[in-house]
């Protein structure tokens, strides 16, 4: 029996319409990640500032990546309470920087179950999140 049901993200009417636990908490994810803050209407405060972040990547990335991981960890347990992130790490060249791209990728454990989850995406000047 799934613990998690619900409508996935980005919503697809070509696929299923419910996913559960694995798939949901991955949508999440990308979708809490993907969104800026003042991005809602209804509310104003979802989601993670990472463009205006990812834009200071060339300034100095050692503090950008340390507020990056400090709002990805922020935004992730504050919006979806079944997960608990133990790290967030980054990966790049200094060509991918150049482009102002990073690769990040996330653990994180899922509270009810212990389980170890890891989500990895692409951060890139002015784009939201990618798989």
């Amino acid at each position: 029996m799934a613990l998690h049901r619900g409508f996935g993200f980005p919503f697809n009417l070509n696929g299923s319409l419910v996913q559960t636990d694995e798939a949901l908490i991955d949508s999440s994810v990308l979708q809490i990640i993907g969104t800026a803050p003042r991005e809602r209407v209804r509310r104003p405060e979802f989601g993670a500032d990472l463009p205006g972040v990812v834009f200071r990547l060339n300034d100095s990335a050692d503090a950008a990546k340390h507020l990056l991981a400090y709002r990805i960890t922020e935004a992730i347990e504050r919006w979806d309470t079944r997960l608990r992130v133990t790290s967030v790490s980054f990966h790049e060249s200094p060509q991918s920087i150049d482009e102002g791209e990073i690769a990040s990728e996330v653990r994180m454990v899922i509270v009810a179950t212990g389980e170890e989850k890891t989500a990895r995406f692409a951060l890139r000047k002015g784009v939201n999140p990618t798989q």
